[in-house]
């Protein structure tokens, strides 16, 4: 079957659609009963799992009749087969990017993560989640309503508040001096100044105090080595800063659908307290990815006009069907150009390489750190019946001269290791040299480079972004 593709920004609400509404216990003589779905006169049988039959009759009828025209999604031997089996398996055949790694029949998989452990070989970009972590975690974390501080709690044996066991590097915490051992006695909210103390709370509910979603700054009372310490953070998946009194830093955690406009607010409110700026530092560093649509509208704020009608980049599907991105489609600002430095390392990957690839090809942007990830594929969603929910690499992503940083990754213009141990906010070497390159494109001018990018080896032709 041809699947005919939606645009990205309405594949998740419209698969969610399809497999959650209605109901109804039969179509055009469809039988749905006692956990089964059936027809009459056919020995292919679906079985239904709790709670899906919440999904409307001709959603059943629709994966009961194309898994009866798909013989690889069926057992040769039993053809009873779960429902949700039938369904992980018509998904991978309808887009999935290698066929060929597709088992033969469905024989002995009873699960959708069982239908994945056997692609053969495995397929670290095809996943699997949960309802639970689906709706949970994964879905909020595409949409921005979930943020994180950036740190890792535990409850030490005999302790009765938790303590910082990590800071993930680049977060919010890290920026804000949040340290390992940091014991978290309680948390106030600067607007009442009521204090929450979390003094013989369980972890779970501890977490649950924390904030989870993008908002105002929260105080967390710490007990730092003996002495008492207050700490003011928030919940983001963005950071605005002023560095050396006239750079704008602006880091960016994880892609949701709001990140370009979170990171212009940030920048608006730098340029409001701290005044017009020289350059702009964008941190991608241990930068997973996330959504493609928070992708490319940051790639279009950052081009700001000055690459208007340009391809950004273009993805191509299983069936060599090719969508095309175009600079000035998205969140373009017509503005003055300034300097800009991106940060990678090896956790950047996918949507921060999309952003990190587009720009430097195009000339606009200097790369600075480690290789990147090299996940060069972009993944459908779907939501099967039960609410749980399938990542399939569905679409390579190649630049305008159709290059790819799959499984190679992005090499920056800068090479800069991270320190032994890690960076901290005092002691950050590839920080460091991003603004060094700022500062010598500055005082250079910036002059816009009249030189094809194409003729330069990954598009390296160094130009301003046109960003703010």
């Amino acid at each position: 079957m041809r699947y005919r593709r939606l645009p990205p920004t309405v594949l998740l609400l419209a698969l969610a659609v399809l497999a959650g509404c209605g109901g109804g216990s039969s179509d055009d003589g469809l039988v749905v009963g006692a956990g089964e779905v059936t027809r009459p006169g056919a020995e292919l049988v679906l079985e239904v799992p709790d709670g899906a039959f919440g999904a409307s009759s001709a959603y059943l009828a629709s994966v009961y009749d194309r898994t009866l025209a798909e013989p690889a999604c069926q057992d040769p031997a039993d053809q009873r087969v779960p429902f949700l089996v039938a369904e992980t398996c018509l998904e991978f055949h309808d887009r999935y990017l290698e066929p060929d790694r597709l088992p033969p029949d469905v024989a002995d998989i009873e699960t959708p993560a069982g239908y994945l452990r056997a692609l053969s070989p495995e397929d670290r970009f095809a996943v699997y989640y949960t309802a639970e972590s689906f709706s949970g975690t994964v879905e909020p974390g595409i949409t921005g309503e979930r943020a994180y501080i950036g740190i890792v709690l535990t409850l030490a044996e005999g302790d009765t508040v938790p303590s910082v066991e990590a800071v993930l590097p680049y977060t919010r915490g890290w920026w804000d001096g949040l340290r390992a051992g940091d014991r978290i006695l309680g948390i106030r909210d600067p607007a009442t100044d009521v204090e929450t103390s979390l003094d013989g709370l369980s972890l779970d509910q501890a977490r649950a105090l924390l904030p989870h979603t993008e908002g105002a700054e929260t105080i967390l009372v710490l007990d730092r080595d003996g002495a008492a310490v207050e700490t003011a953070t928030a919940a983001e998946t963005h950071i605005g800063r002023i560095l050396d009194g006239d750079v704008a830093y602006l880091g960016v955690r994880k892609f949701t659908t709001e990140t370009a406009q979170r990171v212009w607010d940030d920048y608006q409110e730098i340029v409001r307290t701290a005044g017009p700026v020289s350059g702009v530092v964008l941190d991608l560093r241990q930068d997973g990815g996330g959504s493609l649509d928070g992708a490319v509208r940051l790639a279009d704020l950052l081009a700001g006009g000055a690459l208007d009608g340009q391809e950004m980049f273009h993805m191509v599907d299983a069936y060599d069907l090719r969508t095309s991105y175009r600079f000035g489609e998205w969140f373009s600002k017509n503005v003055e150009p300034v300097p800009l430095a991106v940060l990678v390392d090896a956790g950047s990957a996918s949507a921060s390489e999309i952003v990190a690839g587009a720009l430097r090809y195009s000339g606009a942007v200097t790369l600075v750190g480690e290789r990147t990830f090299g996940k060069g594929v972009a993944q459908d969603v779907a939501v099967l019946a039960d609410g749980s929910a399938l990542f399939v690499p569905s679409l390579r992503i190649l630049l305008p001269d159709g290059s790819s940083w799959h499984d190679v990754g992005l090499t920056p213009d800068r090479e800069v290791a991270a320190p032994d141990g890690g960076a901290t906010p005092d002691n950050d070497p590839q920080l460091q040299v991003a603004l060094q390159v700022l500062r010598s494109n500055s005082a250079a001018g910036v002059a816009r480079s009249a030189t094809s990018p194409a003729e330069h080896p990954e598009g390296t032709a160094r130009r301003a972004a046109g960003l703010f």
